[in-house]
């Protein structure tokens, strides 16, 4: 793993569930919230929302006060991302996750692949599937500390962490899953927390059709509407550390061009290669 310079790094907490919700729900408990079969995820929402949602999404965190713009900059990454899977559990799902990986890398223009299981490779996102009472194990030996005052890991189904440098560049991330999950359910935490460890961090519930939204579960895709979201951070036009007034008015021009090309040539026109 690459070293990671402790006084150029800004730590992300990001509490990510299944669908965003923060309770552990057992798994004979029915689930409730929005059934995937009951929406269409081929609709484009409209621009308005797909703007505010982009906002929220961005310049907020999933445990922050709801409503609140806390004074954070734009985060993506600019380097190529490297995934590297630990244990036979995680191994289960490289198919699942290398698919999901390709995706976001046409969405995003960036390099995204597994590492091989034995290569001498570095890499900058390393996925674990464990029980919960790893998790804090976990996080300190990856170098996050200890966030047992800030979180209530027991709750989490899926989380993550990124590592920011002050220019607002990714550098490195962690995602755990809750071993005692379904397998759809592990499926859809591979959309959810890789989508939201490129800079989508907070679930809106503006968009109903989104992966990003805590009344939607059980859905193992990425949804048209989050793509958009992935496509429009990842504009050459969007910068890291961009402040919320400086990104804004150019993600008021990126999305608008994107849903004309979406409406006129369908979602391949959001793909950049």
């Amino acid at each position: 793993m690459p070293k990671r310079d402790p006084y150029l790094i800004i730590v992300v907490v990001l509490i990510l569930t299944l669908g965003g919700a923060l309770l552990y729900k057992d798994r004979t408990e029915a689930p409730s919230g929005e059934r995937a079969s009951a929406l269409d995820f081929n609709v484009v929402a409209p621009i308005d929302k797909l703007v505010d949602k982009f906002e929220l999404t961005v310049f907020t965190r999933d445990n922050d006060e709801q409503g609140i713009l806390w004074k954070k900059k734009l985060r993506k990454w600019m380097s190529p991302i490297r995934v590297h899977l630990n244990g036979e559990e995680s191994q289960r799902f490289q198919g699942h996750i290398a698919s999901t990986l390709a995706e976001l890398s046409r969405l995003s223009n960036l390099s995204m692949r597994l590492v091989q299981e034995g290569a001498n490779e570095d890499y900058n996102i390393d996925l674990f599937v464990e029980n919960v009472e790893n998790f804090e194990t976990l996080y300190r030996s990856e170098g996050f500390g200890d966030f047992s005052k800030a979180i209530n890991m027991n709750a989490a189904h899926c989380l993550g962490s990124a590592v920011t440098k002050k220019s607002g560049a990714m550098v490195f991330a962690i995602i755990i899953f809750r071993k005692r999950l379904s397998d759809l359910k592990k499926r859809s935490c591979v959309i959810e927390e890789f989508t939201q460890a490129l800079g989508l961090f907070a679930d809106t519930e503006i968009i109903p059709t989104s992966m990003m939204n805590e009344k939607v579960q059980f859905i193992d895709f990425l949804p048209l509407n989050d793509k958009i979201m992935v496509r429009t951070l990842y504009d050459a036009r969007l910068k890291p550390g961009m402040t919320r007034a400086e990104a804004m008015p150019i993600v008021r021009q990126i999305i608008p061009e994107l849903v004309t090309a979406v409406k006129e040539h369908g979602e391949a026109a959001l793909y950049q290669y």
